[in-house]
């Protein structure tokens, strides 16, 4: 959740789907999902099934993508920053999986992904 300087919540980064209230040109609603990818225990590239085959059209937010990386000396909170994709991130949809593949820029050995995608499902 991103907060304003008084502490109010103004977006939340919910999982599950979520009614973008957009809707395709032939009037069917366009939905959101955030996937959380954890990369902790990986070559800094990680896959979750979206189950993408059930949707006529799908597509990654290309500006929905938070990191966060906690380090040895530090077990406290995580923080979350946003990154863009292109220089050190892709993503991108293969078959039924959403693949994250982040740079080795990205270190820490708790390395977590929100991303989000948008979709249009089948009639």
């Amino acid at each position: 959740m991103l907060v304003d300087r008084f502490g109010n919540a103004f977006q939340q980064f919910k999982t599950g789907e979520q009614d973008t209230g957009l809707k395709w040109q032939d009037g069917r609603p366009i939905y959101r999902n955030y996937r959380k990818i954890d990369l902790s225990n990986t070559e800094l590239l990680g896959e979750v099934s979206i189950n993408a085959n059930d949707y006529d059209f799908v597509w990654i937010d290309p500006f929905s993508c938070l990191w966060s990386a906690q380090s040895y000396s530090v077990v406290s909170d995580h923080y979350f920053y946003p990154v863009n994709f292109g220089e050190t991130i892709t993503a991108h949809i293969h078959n039924d999986k959403l693949v994250v593949s982040v740079g080795s820029s990205f270190s820490g050995w708790y390395n977590i992904f929100y991303i989000s995608y948008l979709y249009v499902k089948k009639n």
